[in-house]
């Protein structure tokens, strides 16, 4: 009897470890999958509305466009910053220091941009500089243009970010 009460109590501890806090991140994760799945969907959905529209969101794709002014300053020595956007939904890039991607949206002239990840190097003081306002103002971006092969990133009327190819 001793020895079927051992094992009893012994079970009862292991199953709730077996159903606890692992179970519950892998449905976590399986859930956090699922959504990421179903936005990526609903954005190559949009794109895939918007040039069916005519509204031409493929005038972002297309290769690498390299940094030329922030904030109606030249972008400065060294690498400049870059960007790259993806029929995918995805923006990577180089933001003077570091590598970083993020998701976007964009229609009619609209692009949003969604939350940073970043790589975490250091630089000298100018390079730091320089990427904490390229990362600053793409987070203020609210429209864009391109024109005579130049993207203007804006916040209302106001050029925060050029690029060219």
């Amino acid at each position: 009897m001793k020895r079927t009460t051992a094992f009893l109590t012994g079970l009862t501890l292991v199953l709730p470890l077996a159903c606890g806090p692992q179970a519950d991140y892998a449905q976590a994760e399986r859930a956090h999958e699922q959504r990421e799945e179903d936005r990526q969907k609903q954005l190559q959905e949009q794109m895939k509305q918007e040039q069916a529209a005519g509204l031409e969101p493929s005038k972002l794709l297309g290769g690498e466009w390299v940094c030329v002014t922030i904030g109606g300053k030249a972008a400065g020595g060294g690498r400049a910053p870059t960007l790259t956007f993806g029929d995918d939904g995805r923006v990577t890039g180089f933001s003077g220091v570091n590598r970083f991607s993020t998701d976007y949206t964009s229609a009619r002239g609209v692009v949003r941009f969604g939350q940073m990840v970043s790589t975490k190097m250091a630089s000298d003081p100018d390079r730091m500089a320089l990427e904490r306002s390229f990362l600053e103002a793409l987070t203020k971006v609210d429209s864009f243009s391109v024109e005579a092969g130049l993207l203007r990133l804006q916040q209302g009327k106001e050029t925060l970010v050029e690029f060219s190819h």
